[in-house]
């Protein structure tokens, strides 16, 4: 018997799109857990611990590959018949970059106990390391049309496609992808906003993102982002409630206030950014000496006062509008 996503959904698709946080043992368990009813229980159990432990170690996974490879050569040769060991040293040599050696550790863990591993995810992944564009979108498209609610798998392909240059069809993967992702985490959404800008759908990635932050809160990524888009597309009193906003929260609100008056300048209100830009200079002069003599504090009281000069000088070299009052008659 097996077991589709919807049987273990909010576990298995919050794993299976960010593996790579929990490392190898939470995905190994998943995947054995989703193909054998009576592991479930014994699964999940392992499944907290791993993702505990991993949420504790994740450095010590990323920088200690070498360690990791050596530990599990050893297990290896204590137990070749493990398909289990044969699919982490793939996965870890995936995590490196390693593609080559991944295909191969893949193929011995289907060879030793076929089926049962999410080979062809890690094998898609490792083919597009490699620029086997092609050939990674092909295991993708079949892993995708046994395991249509994979999250992870469809952002794979949709970064396949991205580098193929049909972006089009990278969109509607990467849109499947947030749907079937349980709580996506700020890095896919700025992901599919990227795309979406690249394929000038401003608004809708704007809106995106909007969502999301209303559900992730603070994300300083998403919300440069957020802003950027906003100034492009003209909405500028929702860009200014974000600065406002930011500012409120942020450790220094210097950064805030110039980014404020920089608003107010693109939105043609040159009046209000002369007083935000003369507001923050004032602020700054105002700091004690330690403060305003940070290297931070003297570059933004420079920027203050050369955007209260452009624009003075702005509004002295403007010509005043003709005045249409009718001239009386003699």
């Amino acid at each position: 018997m097996f077991l589709g996503f919807s049987d273990l959904t909010h576990v298995q698709q919050t794993l299976a799109c960010h593996y790579r946080r929990f490392g190898f043992g939470a995905l190994a368990l998943l995947w054995v857990a989703m193909r054998k009813p009576l592991f479930i229980v014994r699964a999940i159990s392992c499944l907290i611990f791993s993702c505990s432990f991993a949420c504790t170690n994740t450095a010590h996974a990323h920088g200690a590959y070498h360690e990791e490879i050596q530990r599990t050569d050893e297990q290896i040769a204590e137990s070749p018949r493990d398909g289990s060991l044969w699919f982490r040293r793939g996965y870890l040599n995936v995590l490196h970059g390693e593609w080559q050696t991944a295909l191969a550790d893949l193929e011995r863990a289907d060879r030793v106990e076929p089926n049962k591993y999410a080979t062809d995810w890690l094998r898609g992944q490792a083919l597009a390391a490699g620029n086997k564009l092609d050939a990674a979108k092909a295991v993708l498209d079949d892993f995708i049309a046994k395991y249509p609610l994979h999250g992870g798998a469809l952002a794979d392909r949709a970064r396949v496609l991205t580098k193929l240059g049909q972006l089009e069809a990278a969109l509607v993967d990467y849109r499947d992808a947030l749907k079937k992702t349980a709580n996506p985490e700020p890095d896919l959404v700025q992901e599919v906003a990227n795309a979406l800008v690249s394929g000038n759908r401003h608004a809708e990635a704007a809106d995106l993102i909007d969502s999301h932050l209303k559900r992730l809160g603070h994300s300083p990524g998403l919300i440069t982002l957020a802003l950027d888009l906003e100034i492009k597309l003209g909405r500028y009193d929702a860009a200014l409630s974000r600065v406002d906003a930011m500012r409120k929260t942020a450790p220094r609100a210097e950064p805030w206030m110039a980014k404020r008056a920089s608003v107010l300048v693109q939105a043609g209100r040159i009046e209000e950014s002369k007083q935000a830009w003369k507001s923050l200079f004032d602020h700054i002069q105002a700091l004690p000496n330690l403060e305003r003599g940070a290297h931070s504090m003297q570059i933004i009281a420079e920027q203050s006062q050369h955007a209260l000069a452009a624009l003075n000088a702005l509004s002295v070299n403007t010509p005043k509008a003709p005045d249409s009052t009718p001239s009386p008659k003699p």
